[in-house]
């Protein structure tokens, strides 16, 4: 079964159980999403970057349906068939710098930032928005 990837409430045990499962599972599909696709890039070796200006706890006031963009050459496995544009529930206020490598960006936002990486050829995934908030296109 998939490995899925959320903010926890204690990040150095989260780190520590997540590094665990993906070195004793090393062929379970791996979804990180916001805090998870962020975790991913760094246990991957990129890097973060905070928005200027935005304070911890903010996102909230943030937070809202943003029409993202596909920026692949071929198939997502991770985005399917979802269409060229599509509206997703943002709410964050820390990017990747640096991207991992081996690592494609799968989708941006307006900015270009990037919200979707899969691995090249691992089964790992990271999205930088929510796709189990009501609402999305990717919901499904």
């Amino acid at each position: 079964s998939p490995v899925v990837l959320t903010e926890p409430v204690d990040v150095a045990s989260h780190v520590t159980k997540t590094t665990a499962a993906m070195l004793h599972f090393p062929n379970a599909p791996v979804v990180g999403i916001c805090f998870g696709a962020q975790l991913l890039a760094i246990l991957y070796g990129g890097s973060l970057t905070p928005l200027p200006g935005v304070v911890r706890g903010a996102a909230g006031e943030r937070a809202a349906f943003a029409p993202l963009r596909r920026c692949t050459r071929g198939h997502s496995r991770l985005l399917g068939d979802l269409g060229q544009t599509f509206v997703q529930w943002c709410s964050n206020y820390i990017f990747m710098e640096r991207l991992p490598s081996r690592f494609d960006v799968t989708a941006v936002d307006g900015d270009g930032r990037a919200y979707c990486i899969e691995h090249e050829h691992e089964h790992v995934y990271g999205v930088l928005f929510h796709p189990e908030v009501l609402g999305g296109e990717a919901e499904r």
